[in-house]
């Protein structure tokens, strides 16, 4: 016993209940049978399957399609091949219908169907395979979005018809009965292929040349007796890019059989064919491809589909050429201000395992590194320029002394500032005492070592001796270098930690028992015998 149409739609779906196919968007039943062998009624239909948008009836032996009309939502109807359908007319009140396929089937005739047409958004119709024998006149306005008929294999006496279908790009009526295309085709202004291969068509009417948008026309194996004259109405297509005529009797037919007699004949056949091609190309010299090979012009395609894109992808691709005009803008306004592009900063590899410092733009921004920000383009001045000329990058040595001076500095700003500030206030004196300890090395060491007595600094002229001190200082560490190399012995170094603690004595007062303090150790140090005769010592 065969199922019922819910049962075999349930097994196709793949779902475990009737009470399922309400959610439904989709069903295909392919060369399938059920009980009674037609469609349920439309109101059990319309009730089991509420929100069916895709129904696909292929095979199924379908004969009436009146049910269908119950389904409101569909948007997608095929039912080709099932042979017994005669009428779509059940289907004209299905006003979301964009394709409708009814290809391989009985139906004679379709003007039930156009008369009161409500498919308003149909946009395919394939009626392929059929008996139809005669195109109806729908009224204007009704079948304003099809942009494409296919009407092939059928038994078309005359194309009338088309002219009221203006928004009809696609038509293919190959292998009819016609012997003549409509003399007003120009009224489907945005036709752009046109197939009418197969048919007893003897000439082109002077309103194809009118056809503007046309790319694509095949009449081939049809009654063309002359080449040129029966072509010369196609001159005036600016977009005509593929044609196919071969098939015609213009052409000179070419025997299959090896015979020599024959294989003379079919050399002569098809010098003579291509001569009448290089007539067909110099007669049209926009035409690309002809009897579906290249002749001329690159494998792409020189026309871009802009007309072929729907009207939302055409605003997008404006936008993304507006947007790609206004960084090309920006790039070179960028360059102009750079002068040249900037070099990237590449990561060194360090073999000690370093890590790379990756600082932030408030960071760069406190470093006083260039802002990323883009700055406008302005008038440069010979002020600007010398302002803009790169710094020249300083070396160790030069980095170390810019360093010790800025610590001078400061030291001296503390220590002036607070001699100052007691003066002020307090009104007391401060001293400080320093000594600066010098390790001779040049001499013997039954020799007594000599040591400089501190220095006293304080009253009036405290800036002026805090300058001696430091010169002292240098003029040590320049006698420490030297002699170091003359005799090849490493020097002690004299980590002189102890210039905050002065600072900090200065502001208190000026501990007199600290600063003998420091001066004995730097005394004792100085004293002390050399650490070490050549390599490193303990203290390196």
């Amino acid at each position: 016993m065969l199922p019922t149409f819910e049962e075999v739609a349930v097994e196709a779906l793949g779902l475990e209940d009737e009470r399922q196919l309400e959610d439904a968007r989709r069903l295909e039943l392919v060369e399938r049978r059920w009980q009674g062998g037609s469609l349920p009624s439309s109101a059990r239909l319309g009730v089991a399957f509420a929100s069916l948008t895709r129904l696909a009836l292929k095979g199924c032996g379908l004969v009436d399609l009146t049910p269908l009309a119950a389904l409101e939502e569909l948007t997608f109807v095929d039912v080709s091949g099932n042979k017994g359908v005669k009428s779509i007319a059940p289907l004209k009140t299905l006003a979301k219908l964009r394709v409708l396929n009814a290809a391989d089937n009985a139906i004679g005739s379709v003007a039930d169907w156009a008369r009161d047409n409500r498919n308003s958004a149909l946009c395919v119709l394939l009626l392929a395979d059929n008996h139809i024998k005669r195109l109806p006149e729908v009224e204007d306005g009704a079948l304003r979005d099809l942009n494409t008929l296919v009407v092939s294999r059928n038994k078309l006496k005359s194309l009338n018809g088309i002219q009221t279908l203006p928004g009809l790009t696609k038509l293919s009526a190959s292998r009819n009965k016609f012997t003549k295309l409509p003399d007003d085709i120009d009224r489907c202004a945005e036709l752009r292929q046109l197939r009418v291969a197969y048919n007893d068509i003897s000439e082109l009417p002077p309103a194809i040349g009118k056809l503007a948008h046309l790319e694509l026309l095949d009449i081939g194996s049809c009654e063309l007796m002359d080449a040129t004259e029966a072509l010369k109405p196609l001159v005036t297509c600016p977009w005509l890019r593929q044609l196919t005529v071969r098939g015609n009797p213009m052409y000179a037919s070419v025997p299959d059989s090896n015979d020599d007699d024959d294989s003379k004949n079919s050399k002569a056949a098809e010098a003579a064919n291509r001569a009448i091609d290089k007539d067909i190309l110099a007669l049209l010299e926009q035409v690309e491809v002809l009897n579906t090979k290249r002749v001329r012009g690159d494998k792409r395609k020189r026309r871009g589909a802009k007309k072929h894109l729907t009207y939302e992808q055409r605003q997008q691709r404006k936008a993304d050429r507006l947007q790609k005009r206004r960084n090309d803008g920006k790039n070179n306004n960028n360059n102009k201000n750079s002068g040249k592009k900037r070099k990237q900063p590449t990561q060194s590899s360090s073999n000690n395992g370093g890590k790379h410092e990756r600082r932030g733009k408030k960071q760069r921004q406190s470093a006083g590194e260039a802002s990323s920000e883009r700055v406008p383009m302005r008038l440069e001045t010979s002020d600007d320029v010398e302002q803009q000329a790169p710094e020249k990058k300083l070396s160790r040595r030069e980095r170390r002394r810019l360093r010790k001076q800025q610590e001078q500095e400061e030291q001296q700003q503390n220590s002036g500032g607070g001699d100052n500030s007691k003066k002020e206030k307090k009104k007391k004196k401060k001293t400080k005492k320093s000594a600066v300890g010098d390790v001779d090395t040049n001499e013997s060491k039954n020799q007594p070592k000599k040591t400089q007595k501190p220095a006293v600094v304080g009253g009036d002229d405290d800036d002026d001796k805090a300058m001696d001190l430091d010169q002292l200082r240098k003029r040590a560490k320049r006698k420490k270098k030297q002699q170091a190399k003359h005799a090849g012995v490493v020097s002690v170094k004299i980590f002189n930690n102890n210039k905050k603690k002065k600072g900090k004595q200065g502001k208190d007062g000026g501990d007199s028992a600290s600063s003998d303090a420091i001066a004995a150790t730097l005394a004792a140090a100085a004293a002390a015998d050399d650490i070490g005769t050549g390599g490193g010592s303990a203290w390196d």
